[in-house]
This record gives structure tokens, sequence and C-alpha cells, in this order.
């Protein structure tokens, strides 16, 4: 159905008169009268009782009219939608990141986002690092936080690096090898270690291992735990203690998070995206992302 001839019906209807309506239309009177019988013709139906003056509608254009209001209202919806998603006021990003950590960069981002753009929607999904690049190019998420090394590829993606993530040991409230407010990594060769498991995390774990074995010990992990709460219970109660990466560090009380000195990269932590993406939030979103929003900076 023509749009314009259902705003020519609106407007003789609400004017109730075919003169009125066509000034308003800043159409001739007879062009109007012309196009509204076009529109009666097309649905079989008349719509007006030109008998009287004022106009009045007929069953028929009764119902019209309020079909009429629905469907143009749905047009300007649709119009305005539109508008603000091109123009980044409206629509949804969707957004993913590891499992564990990046929660103190990631929700000052969405507020930031929010603050002027309320209509927005911004999904985030969780994803392990094996499933991360391969969800992004199945165009199941626009932007990913990836955690990766300095060696991986990136071919057909574009991404910006937004810190180098630095190793961090988790222990109880004050192990003697945190009272300096840094730890050695061979002060704690004595130690028995709970890590986050190399199922979940094999670029963290992997790293963590081999960095203890450049510091000259075999750690001694006595248990590999699947999620951070279960990592913080264990050292908190268990006289433990662990390694990771400090933007992966949920903060649990009873615990203290500390560098690990001299200060050494577990991973690069980027944003990365299909060059095909044309989300008009991407970019605000990149804008957003801020690394010092971490207990830990970056080195």
């Amino acid at each position: 159905m023509d749009l314009r001839l259902l705003r020519y019906f609106v407007a003789v209807a609400e004017e109730r008169n075919f003169t009125t309506a066509a000034r308003r239309l800043h159409v001739s009177q007879p062009a109007l009268s012309q196009q509204i019988k076009l529109l009666e013709r097309g649905l079989d139906a008349e719509l007006l009782d030109r008998s009287t003056q004022p106009l009045r509608l007929t069953p028929a254009g009764s119902e019209m009219l309020v079909g009429a209001y629905r469907l143009l209202r749905c047009v300007e919806d649709v119009d305005r939608t539109v508008r603000a998603t091109t123009s980044g006021q409206a629509g949804v990003l969707r957004i993913g990141t590891t499992w564990g950590g990046l929660y103190d960069m990631l929700l000052p981002a969405m507020r930031a986002l929010r603050s002027d753009r309320p209509d927005i929607q911004l999904p985030v999904t969780q994803l392990g690092g094996r499933d991360q690049l391969a969800a992004l190019r199945r165009d199941e998420i626009d932007v990913m936080l990836h955690r990766h090394t300095h060696k991986d590829s990136f071919d057909g993606i574009e991404r910006t690096v937004l810190f180098d993530d630095p190793m961090i040991a988790i222990l109880p409230l004050g192990h003697p090898a945190g009272r300096s407010g840094r730890v050695r990594l061979a002060d704690l060769a004595d130690e028995r270690f709970v890590m986050i498991g190399r199922q979940v995390k094999p670029l963290v774990f992997d790293r963590c291992v081999q960095l203890c074995h450049q510091a000259g010990f075999e750690p001694d992990v006595v248990a590999e735990v699947l999620e951070p709460m279960a990592l913080a219970l264990a050292v908190a109660s268990e006289g433990v203690v662990s390694l990771s990466g400090a933007g992966m560090a949920n903060r649990y009380p009873g615990l203290d998070y500390l560098l690990v000195d001299p200060v050494v990269g577990i991973a690069e932590v980027s944003a990365v995206w299909l060059p095909t993406c044309r989300n008009a939030l991407l970019e605000p979103f990149l804008a957003a992302l801020d690394p010092s929003m971490y207990l830990f900076d970056a080195p």
C-alpha cells in the first residue's frame, strides 16, 4: 500500500474537507481528490461520505483511519530506529570477552557508552581462548577482548593492543613473600600452587609454568580449578598460592594480589574485530576502553 496515499487519507479524515486538507498537504484539491478515489478503488471500498459537509467517514473509512495511524506510527518508528542505529545512538554491539577478569575495564566502557545512548544493547558473551576468534569469524560477536601471545597470527582480523598483562601472585593475606608489596617468583619455589586449569586457560597456565622454570623451579601444582572464585577460596583457606595475569584478577577479600618482581608479561590483551564490521558503536566502544581501570597498570 502506498504510504503517500495513506497520509493523504489521514489528512482528509482529520480535516473533513478536501480543500483544507489539500492546503495542509501542499497539493491541489483536484489532485488530492483523485488520489483518494485511487485509494478507494484499490480497496474496493468507499471511505468517505461525500454527501455531507463536513465530510464523514464511512464504517470502512473509520477502520481505515485506525489502521493508517497504526501503520504510519510503525513506519516512523522504523525510520527513527534506523537513523539512530546508523548514528550510533541505538542498536546492538555484541561483545565477547575471555573467562575471568577484564571486568574492571569492560564495565566502565559499557557505562560510558550507555551514558548518552540509553537505547543501545550491549550483550556480553564469555568464551574460552580456542573459541574466541572462531565466534568472531562466524559473526556471532562484533568485538572481542582477546588474550594472546606476541606471536599469534591475526590474518583477516583488525586489532588494537590494549595492554601487556603482567604476572601477579595471589597470596593469603600476610604471606611472608608479599611483605615488600611485590613478590619474587623464586621466593615461591617451596609453595603449593592452585591454578586455573590448563583446559580453561592454556596460554596463561603454560606461561606461568614457563616463568617458574626460568626462576629455577618446577611449580608444585596440587590442584587445577575451573573459575576464579574456586581459586580464591582455595588460596584463602588452604594455604596455597597462585599465579595469574593482572587482567584476570577478580579481586576477592582475604587475599593479596601482588605484582611479580621483576615485572613480566603473561600475555597481550587486545580488542579484535573483523574489517567488515560496520557497527556504528564499535569506534566509541574502543575509545571507551581504559586499561588504567585495572588494579595493576600495565608496565
